[in-house]
Order: C-alpha cells, then structure tokens, then sequence
C-alpha cells in the first residue's frame, strides 16, 4: 500500500493463489481518499506466480502513466498501524464476526488509541449458495466507524415511483427508518412501488466479516476489511478497501 505525496489518493498492491485451481492472482487498486470511490483497476488471474503478475500490473499500459499522473510512483510503502494476525494461515468462519455482532479495535492512528467499531447485520441477498454459508450464518453487511465518524455503511438502496421523483433511488439505512434525500426537502413514503435489495455482487454472500488492516497518513486512512463467503474448501475471503478523510 501506497500514499500519494498529498495524501489525496492511496493504492493497494496484492496478489496470492486461489483456491481451488491454484492459478496466480493479482490486483492493483486506486482509491481516492477524500470522496472513497475507486479511481483505478486492474486484475490479472494465470497460470504463473503471482510476484510475475504483479510486475505485468505494475509495467502493462496504461498502468504506468497512470500511477505517475496520480503521484504513486515514488515513496514508501506504508506501514500498517495495525495488522491482524491469524490464527491459521487460511480463512475460517470462525475469524469474523457475524450478524447482530460487533467488534471494537483499539488502533494507535496517532499518538493515542482510537476505537474503530466493525458492526455486522443482516441485509437480504440474492446469494447463489446459502446452503453453503453453514449454520447461523446469513447474507450480511457492515458498517465502520473511526472513533465517532462512520466511514462505511452497506445500505438497502429503494427505489420510489419515476414518474413523481426522477433521481430515484434514494437511500435507507437497513437498521434506520429515516429516508435520506439530497434532492428534495420530503419524501411521500405512499409513493413506494419497488425494492431493490442487495448487497454488491462481489459481496452477496458474504456473511461474516474482519478487520484486517488500517494504514494512515496524516487525515486520511485506508481500513482494509476482510468479508468471509462459501468457497471451494471453507470460507474465501474478499477483501474490502475503504478509503475515507478522517474528522
């Protein structure tokens, strides 16, 4: 992991072997720090190791300029304030928590302490494989909160009828009841006429989740979290970058 010389972008290198096949992978990622939205990415899955695919990320166009344009060329990686050690050197259920769970980490982002809280709940999913999600396990969210600033909430997005209000949808906390609307002063719940539920595709089924990771520099963090779903033997594990400007 990497941050730019002004903090504003920050990009996290990584690579492994997957289950299953065995085939090498690689992704490159870039964040922006002030908004969180992804700026930038590239993966690669071969039959080759995975320190091969992280030089052909690294060396194959656009990625280059690209890395130059946006300062992640130069300086050093960053060193992780805190960094989960597991207890097995593969992902087990076990390692996260699940719905209706809560986790605080005391991480010294400075120079004292500060709590960040991972809270998981369930949210309704169209997940392929419940079946292999094992007991007390179900389709769920997250939310991250860094000291009293939430960076991070999986939300239930709902959509309101068109031909009222043309910017739908708008969005609903799962465990909230307030509809939040940038665009209009109130909302007429009456109006209702579609759900759409879902957790992103790359996460529909995960059902527990981790801390694995925090890196600051200055204001600006990236948290990496580690979401647990079916794999070929146990749980895969996906990691989530969030990316955010600390108060």
């Amino acid at each position: 992991m990497r941050f730019s010389p002004n903090s504003a972008r920050v990009m996290v290198l990584g690579s492994g072997v997957q289950d299953g096949s065995g085939f090498g992978t690689a992704s490159l990622k870039v964040f922006s720090t002030a908004t969180g939205t992804q700026l930038y990415g590239r993966q690669k899955r071969a039959d080759a190791a995975p320190n091969v695919l992280r030089w052909s990320l690294l060396t194959t166009p656009p990625t280059p300029a690209t890395l130059f344009a946006y300062g992640l060329t130069l300086g050093a990686v960053s060193v992780a304030k805190y960094n989960r050690v597991y207890p097995q050197p593969f992902p087990q259920w076990s390692d996260g928590l699940g719905a209706a769970q809560t986790g605080i980490t005391n991480v010294a982002l400075w120079s004292m302490p500060v709590p960040i809280k991972l809270s998981v709940y369930a949210l309704p999913s169209a997940c392929p494989y419940g079946d292999l999600l094992g007991p007390g396990n179900a389709p769920s969210g997250f939310s991250l909160t860094v000291n009293t600033q939430t960076i991070h909430q999986d939300l239930i997005r709902i959509a309101l009828n068109s031909r009222t209000y043309r910017k739908a949808p708008y969005v609903l906390p799962y465990h909230a009841v307030r509809i939040f609307c940038s665009s209009f002063q109130s909302v007429k719940v009456s109006t209702l006429t579609a759900i759409r539920i879902s957790l992103p595709a790359a996460r529909a089924c995960a059902a527990r989740y981790s801390l694995e990771r925090v890196d600051v520099r200055g204001n600006r963090v990236l948290i990496t979290v580690r979401a647990y779903g079916p794999g070929f033997e146990g749980p895969d594990a996906t990691l989530v970058f969030i990316a955010a400007k600390l108060r």
